[in-house]
């Protein structure tokens, strides 16, 4: 399997958990990373359930930086992507500030 369909399936797989979200429509809501300075760059928010976006289409071969952060007063919780195949290794707490993982 081509690298860069990899990278864009495990993103799908780990935005999957929006289908259990209270407000969960039927459209996936999908973003195209911008590129500034060589790096593609993704604000997403973490709430009850979902993650938004939930399907973030990256560039193979360009670095990546995600700006998470929680909405609102939810209950802290992880965001996590294990795969180290794809060099895809991360695992943030959502109980504090906004974290940024490259």
């Amino acid at each position: 399997m081509d690298k860069k369909y990899l990278i864009a399936f495990i993103i799908f797989l780990f935005f999957t958990g929006t289908l259990f979200a209270e407000d969960a429509s039927t459209e996936k809501k999908v973003y195209r990373a911008s590129v500034e300075n060589g790096i593609q760059k993704v604000e997403i928010t973490g709430g009850r359930y979902y993650f938004n976006p939930d399907y973030i289409i990256v560039k193979v071969n360009v670095p990546v930086e995600l700006k998470v952060r929680k909405d609102g007063f939810i209950v802290p919780h992880d965001i996590v992507m294990n795969e180290p195949e794809a060099g895809i290794v991360f695992k943030e707490s959502l109980s504090t500030g906004p974290k940024t993982i490259k």
